[in-house]
């Protein structure tokens, strides 16, 4: 319970009294090894993709996301999935989007209340999901209207509800099991109609969003993705982009009201066009707060871990938030510093996306979002802190959400 309502205080403490490796007990995972060591974790994300099992550890999130989705399989068949899913999101692909994301969050963020303090994390949401179902899933209208619908009536407080193993269970009408199921088998339905249709449409091989391509795709022996395979990358999507993306933002406003310095200077940026820095503010968010607490890998066979032997099985965790906050990686690690991103930043010292051959498929696409969401706000708004004190995370599904939602007052310029 102190995990979930104060995950950096809970892992922070245990940290500073038993140090790099030390073990916790889970009631839904059981027993989990928690590594803080910066080599041990490269070992982990980079060496034996077969003794450290990222899909074997996330089989919580099945429910969510689907038994083919990437963040489920292992192995070869891990490897033949990301072969075919990528290249929709290779950096210069992702580039012919920029107009369509600044219209997407120059629309949720007019919306915009002034003159009070704002839970902004709504209207990010609002961003997010537009930019998925415009850019990912290729909808717009009233195709869009139900399948926005549906996907948010999936991912609502049930979702949390239902990442305990025995609550997924029919208990009847009224329980929560039948509830999220229903509405689940309610977005399956949506998208198999898409793609059914989307099949049929003559210009399917011209369209550059990600479901058509997803359905085009092949490998050199000429095997596609099954329709459920490309469901359940979608919808991996809408978990790995919708809730992480829109936390990103919200706490990137409420970092950056209490930093006034930093604030001026990414205004500045944003009226100047120098999105090097606004990517910079971005990276610092998603390290000071990163939209994820921990990368989770189970062991393939037993194995030794910084000199103790652990047992075939068990539960690993790479706590992103200690490793974030280290002195010997980062200087003033608690302080809101963007300029640090504008040098090179060892890529397996930041992990807001993971790292390694397991790293988000999508990373690019969330950063490339925020850039331009961060732009678009700054250029528009002026932004002061509600209140004195910084928020605090708490655990949302599996993410580290604002208390109070990003919270901040804005006026408009």
């Amino acid at each position: 319970m102190r995990l979930l309502d104060d995950p950096n205080g809970f892992l922070v403490g245990a940290w500073r009294q038993y140090g790099d490796l030390f073990r916790l007990r889970i009631q839904i995972m059981g027993d989990v090894m928690v590594v803080a060591d910066p080599q041990l974790i490269r070992e982990m994300l980079v060496g034996d993709q077969s003794l450290f099992l990222a899909g074997q550890a996330n089989q919580l999130g099945e429910p969510m996301v689907g038994a083919r989705s990437l963040f489920l399989t292992d192995g070869d068949d891990h490897v033949w999935q990301r072969r075919l899913i990528l290249p929709p999101f290779h950096a210069r692909k992702l580039q012919s989007y920029v107009k369509q994301i600044e219209a997407i969050s120059a629309k949720n963020l007019a919306a915009l209340p002034t003159g009070k303090a704002v839970a902004t994390r709504p209207y990010m949401q609002a961003i997010a999901m537009d930019v998925i179902l415009e850019i990912v899933f290729g909808v717009r209208g009233a195709v869009a209207d139900r399948l926005r619908e549906a996907l948010i009536a999936m991912r609502g407080p049930l979702g949390t509800i239902i990442m305990l193993p025995w609550m997924r269970q029919d208990f009847g009408p009224g329980s929560p099991w039948r509830i999220f199921t229903n509405r689940r088998n309610r977005v399956y339905e949506l998208m198999a109609e898409e793609m059914a249709a989307r099949r049929k449409e003559p210009d399917l091989a011209e369209r550059n969003d990600t479901l058509s391509m997803l359905l085009l795709a092949t490998d050199e022996e000429g095997r596609g993705l099954s329709d459920i395979d490309i469901r359940d990358q979608l919808l991996t999507l809408v978990t790995a982009g919708y809730e992480t993306t829109a936390t990103g933002l919200a706490w990137a406003v409420e970092r950056l009201s209490r930093n006034p310095e930093v604030l001026e200077t990414a205004r500045a940026a944003a009226l100047n066009g120098d999105d090097a820095y606004l990517a910079a503010c971005a990276r610092e968010t998603l390290r000071v707060r990163p939209p994820l607490y921990h990368i989770a890998r189970r062991l393939g066979h037993d194995y030794n871990i910084g000199g103790y032997e652990v047992p075939a099985g068990l539960a690993v965790m790479i706590p992103i938030l200690l490793l974030h906050q280290r002195e010997d990686i980062y200087d003033s690690p608690l302080a809101f510093r963007p300029e640090r991103f504008l040098a090179r930043v060892d890529p397996l010292d930041w992990l807001p996306f993971g790292g390694g051959p397991r790293r988000c498929v999508g990373a690019y696409l969330a950063e490339l979002e925020m850039q331009i969401a961060l732009k678009e706000l700054l250029t528009h708004y002026t932004i002061h802190p509600a209140g004195t004190k910084d928020e605090h995370m708490k655990v949302f599904h599996v993410t580290l959400v604002p208390k109070h939602g990003g919270v901040a007052v804005l006026e408009r310029i």
